[in-house]
């Protein structure tokens, strides 16, 4: 039952006997004292949509009358421009809470995701599969980088240079990708769409993994033949021929004899 209308006073809530009885205490403005057994919080009275509602404003003593009269004048001011305080503080709490998972890093993610799920793992190996190819293929471009700012272009950073020679491994590493982050929406470290997804997203982007011809390298030369070879190319002089010769003696791989600086 709602009681007196007068205003309340700091003096006289903290006074034994007034303010004792369990019921609600008008202070103006729609704000009241609420007094249980053990207990007195603050409220703000309002009404919407013909239906009257309470938004709590903190426990007393640790809420004092003008911190809850300040309060309740925050709500006064958000009912005057149309918005809802009780929508209102939870859009704020929620958003607080989505705020402080933010900037957990993809490697945390996968991490913890790893270690959630190895135990359902029928074979010990997956452990080590999924370990390796994320340290391998993942971290070095996106592991360090906070969950929610991955987007489409940086999963494709990560499996265009391995689609066409590595397609059953970059098959493996996308879905990956896609479990993390996955698992990242659902704990709310980021919001939705899953930009690894397959279908209606990186399906538009990247050759279906069955239609990806099969890379063919060109034959090794048996070291029987390569002393005859040599021989072969031994007068030339252009920069192919000499750099070829360099690989023979030398066991570079072609991109570093082809990179070299001469000093």
């Amino acid at each position: 039952m709602v009681k007196q209308t007068q205003l309340l006073s700091e003096q006289a809530i903290k006074k034994k006997g007034e303010y004792q009885q369990p019921g609600r205490y008008h202070d103006g403005d729609g704000l009241y004292l609420q007094v249980r057994a053990e207990s007195k919080s603050w409220l703000y009275r309002y009404k919407r949509s013909g239906k009257t509602c309470w938004k709590g404003l903190g426990a007393y003593p640790k809420v004092g009358l003008a911190k809850a009269r300040e309060r309740a004048n925050d709500c006064y001011q958000l009912r005057k421009s149309g918005i809802d305080p009780i929508n209102h503080f939870k859009n704020l709490e929620k958003q607080v809470e989505i705020d402080s998972l933010k900037g957990t890093t993809f490697k945390e993610i996968a991490e913890s995701h790893i270690e959630a799920k190895k135990m359902g793992w029928s074979n010990a190996k997956h452990v080590y599969q999924w370990t390796q190819s994320l340290e391998t293929y993942v971290y070095p471009i996106i592991g360090n980088l906070p969950v929610e700012e991955i987007d489409t272009n940086l999963v494709l950073r990560v499996l265009e240079p391995i689609w066409a020679t590595k397609t059953e491994t970059a098959t493996r590493v996308r879905q990956r990708i896609e479990a993390v982050l996955s698992r990242a929406i659902t704990m709310r470290h980021r919001e939705p769409p899953n930009p690894a997804v397959w279908r209606g997203n990186l399906d538009n982007v990247l050759t279906e993994p069955s239609k990806v011809r099969e890379v063919i390298h060109q034959a090794s030369m048996s070291y029987k033949e390569i002393t005859d070879y040599y021989k072969s190319v031994q007068g030339k002089t252009s920069t192919s021929g000499l750099a070829l010769r360099m690989i023979i003696l030398s066991g570079l791989r072609s991109k570093e004899a082809r990179g070299a600086h001469f000093d």
